[in-house]
């Protein structure tokens, strides 16, 4: 290569150098002054909603503490309503039992009637 056009080529990277360095730089400091203004913002931001959630957390609480109290009395209604209606199974079942019995009793009964005016010839047309 001839000397007169690497000197050229030599004196066009220093000014390129010289002209693309400084606007680098301006790029970085313009990104850091974006980036710190943002940071800003976010800290400004995140205050604000943990302020905004702790003007709102107790009243979450106490309704959190209401609602448990109403579905622990609900179910508390619940398995009282189950008791009742066990005992209340519990003794139809018995008096269906009792029931069940005196109908065996009366067919018994019914049957041995049935059974007494044959045997002993009451009631017969022949006599």
């Amino acid at each position: 290569m001839n000397w007169p056009i690497r000197k050229a080529r030599s004196e066009l990277r220093r000014q390129a150098v010289r002209v693309v360095q400084p606007s680098f730089d301006e790029l970085q400091a313009r990104l850091e002054a974006v980036t710190e203004a943002q940071r800003d913002s976010l800290g400004r931001e995140l205050t604000q909603l943990r302020a905004e959630v702790a003007a709102i957390l107790p009243g979450v609480r106490a309704e959190n503490v209401e609602l448990t109290r109403m579905l622990r009395q609900q179910g508390d209604a619940s398995d009282e309503v189950a008791e009742i209606l066990g005992r209340t199974l519990t003794r139809l079942g018995a008096e269906v039992e009792a029931l069940s019995e005196a109908v065996e009793r009366l067919e018994a009964r019914l049957d041995d009637e049935r059974q007494t005016p044959a045997a002993s010839g009451v009631g017969d047309p022949a006599e």
